[in-house]
């Protein structure tokens, strides 16, 4: 059952749970087992956070290792057999978490065209093929109209069951207790949220996520976005929403604050949540006094796990968060990426104390005219900021009391270092993921960090420090 095996993986977020646990005989128990796996946003938690100590690696890995898959990954997943990625065209690869040869590719039956978003803003994703999801020994995906369950290691389907498919490059089923929850349709409208026995894929219940006539405005993520184990949470059309997994109970919304002119009451703004601690966390524009009328600040907000009561905003100096992106949070610290034509690509590291800045780190450096050095979000494992670039991965210590320890640099073996910078007509055709320079993806499974470039190249190391 996943509210367990949720609640022991855990107990080893960033390092701090001895790599056996007592059992009750007074010997020591089998090791931690990777179950959930790793994606973007940490564990299933969303937090940013990877709930693996340093003790903890997958199956069979011994050795730095290179690997490669056959075009550009676009939404990946690690656990303790495989990294298994989404790619451009909407097809999946797999490789092993051993040493990097390759496992099983699977073809959606649709990729004459790459992923993006039209002129418009329309998303598209040929086969509305979502990120995978690793869980223990089996990959979850949904792709073709169909949610499939696949052996992590041979690519074998053990079960399909119609379903729903991606609304943006987020979405991604999701698993607790179980179930596996995914939405039903291909398009935002009309969509619901259903839960799926995880062994055999029959339906246990849905429920109504948006209506069918919402407008373009209003279309979102209407996917599972996060669980603590106990409770799933889903991006609903006016706010994030908590089920209960067993039947579908609506636990509570994500509402508002004032945040507009006036003191008038609006809906959270939240597109996702992240969890932790007992509470979920997500970040949101309010509107500013700005003479123009359109500007914005953006605001961290939080909320009572479950219930999603809320509990006002987190103390961070606004300046920080403007144009900012939260990458990460654990008990001490809260990592932000920040980008814009006014301000230089940079990571944030603040205090969750009193949301101070503990460090501030510029990304991507100086590159050749014409190049780019794309770089990855941020995640914390063991008690470590972790991201990387094209060459390089980059580990910032959180010290016991909150502060951090110096950075460190570890070159990246076979890493493809920068490249040519995309030179595209984006602005009539839209953004074409398939000509797009992509910031590697860093996932850390406990004391093995993998990173997987634009061009297919993929590193395994073991976690630095």
């Amino acid at each position: 059952m996943l509210g367990a095996a949720t609640g022991g993986i855990l107990a080893w977020r960033n390092g701090r749970g001895a790599p056996n646990e007592a059992s009750p005989g007074g010997g020591s128990a089998s090791p931690v087992k990777i179950v959930a796996g790793v994606d973007e946003n940490g564990g299933p938690d969303a937090s940013g956070t990877v709930p693996y100590g340093r003790d903890v690696r997958p199956a069979g890995w011994t050795k730095s290792w290179k690997g490669k898959f056959t075009g550009s990954p676009v939404g990946c997943s690690a656990g303790r057999d495989v990294v298994v990625c989404r790619k451009t065209d909407g097809t999946y690869e797999a490789l092993s978490a051993a040493d990097g040869h390759q496992l099983w590719t699977l073809d959606t039956g649709e990729h004459s065209r790459s992923a993006g978003w039209g002129p418009r803003g329309q998303f598209f994703m040929p086969a509305s093929a979502t990120r995978p999801t690793v869980y223990d020994d089996t990959v979850l995906l949904a792709a073709g109209d169909r949610l499939q369950s696949l052996d992590a290691r041979t690519g074998k389907v053990r079960w399909e069951t119609r379903s729903g498919g991606a609304h943006n490059l987020e979405s991604a089923p999701l698993v607790v207790d179980g179930l596996v929850f995914a939405a039903t349709t291909w398009s935002p409208a009309g969509a619901e949220l259903a839960a799926y026995d995880l062994r055999t894929g029959t339906e246990k219940w849905r429920k109504p996520l948006a209506p069918q006539d919402i407008s373009e405005a209003q279309k979102g993520n209407f996917w599972p976005v996060a669980t603590d184990g106990k409770v799933v949470y889903a991006v609903g059309e006016d706010a994030p929403k908590a089920f209960r997994p067993k039947d579908g109970t609506l636990l509570g919304t994500a509402g508002g604050e004032a945040v507009q002119a006036g003191g008038e009451r609006s809906n959270s703004g939240c597109g996702d949540l992240r969890l932790h601690g007992g509470s979920a966390f997500c970040t949101a524009y309010v509107t500013n006094e700005d003479p123009s009328g359109f500007g914005s600040d953006a605001i961290l907000l939080r909320f009572s796990a479950g219930t999603l009561k809320s509990q006002g905003r987190v103390a961070v100096d606004p300046a920080l968060v403007a144009e900012a992106t939260l990458t990460a949070l654990d008990d001490r610290v809260i990592t932000l990426r920040r980008s814009s034509d006014d301000i230089p690509d940079e990571l944030v590291v603040v205090s969750r104390e009193n949301g101070r800045a503990l460090g501030r780190f510029p990304l991507g450096g100086k590159t050749e005219r014409g190049m780019s050095n794309p770089v990855s979000d941020a995640l914390i494992v063991s008690d470590t900021v972790v991201w990387a670039d094209s060459t390089t991965l980059y580990t910032v210590p959180i010290r016991p009391d909150g502060t951090l320890g110096p950075p460190a640099r570890t070159r990246l073996p076979g890493a493809p270092g920068p490249s040519r910078t995309p030179t595209y007509d984006s602005v009539t055709n839209g953004i074409d993921l398939g000509q797009e320079l992509l910031d590697p993806q860093v996932l850390p499974v406990g004391g093995v960090v993998h990173v997987v470039y634009d061009d297919g190249t993929t590193v395994s190391v073991p976690l630095p420090g």
